[in-house]
């Protein structure tokens, strides 16, 4: 199956996997947080900050937000994959397209992913929290966010 990943630093042929991400220390932190409640929530915010996570060009709420994300998953659902360690990936090129103009300002590149038949994918809605607040959205504007649980093997880069 054909899909495809937004990136700034991958290259063809690359093994993309848990250890080949860019910001796989602070993945590894927001992994282990333990967000328990509303104090070790906050120690987390405080922690980020210290390690310096804008540098990877997300802010401290967005890490935050991936640890309540991770905690749930953990606690009510651990057998769906994790979204810190997933790979993401789109249907399409217009998706790829997209998610690059509106999540990365369209400097990221886009890269073909093959994914064999055999490997489980998960598809979620990605605006599931904008639509909670915004109910007259269009259905058809929704994104589909991809996760892949294994490593892959990054294929031809798209150049436009």
């Amino acid at each position: 199956m054909l899909f495809y990943h937004v990136s700034s630093y991958l290259k063809e042929n690359q093994i993309l996997m848990h250890t080949t991400k860019n910001n796989y220390e602070f993945c590894l932190l927001t992994e282990n947080a333990d967000i328990s409640n509303y104090r070790k929530y906050n120690e987390f915010i405080e922690e980020l900050q210290c390690k310096n996570v804008n540098k990877t060009g997300r802010d401290k709420f967005k890490w935050a937000n991936e640890a309540v994300f991770e905690y749930v998953r953990k606690k009510y659902f651990p057998n769906k994959p994790s979204r810190i360690w997933g790979i993401y990936v789109t249907n399409s090129l217009k998706d790829a397209i997209l998610f690059n103009n509106k999540y990365r300002n369209g400097k990221s590149n886009i890269f073909e992913i093959v994914i064999p038949d055999d490997i489980e994918i998960f598809k979620f809605n990605m605006e599931l929290a904008h639509k909670y607040w915004q109910r007259n959205e269009n259905e058809n504007e929704n994104q589909t966010e991809i996760i892949i649980d294994n490593e892959v093997t990054v294929g031809r880069k798209i150049v436009f």
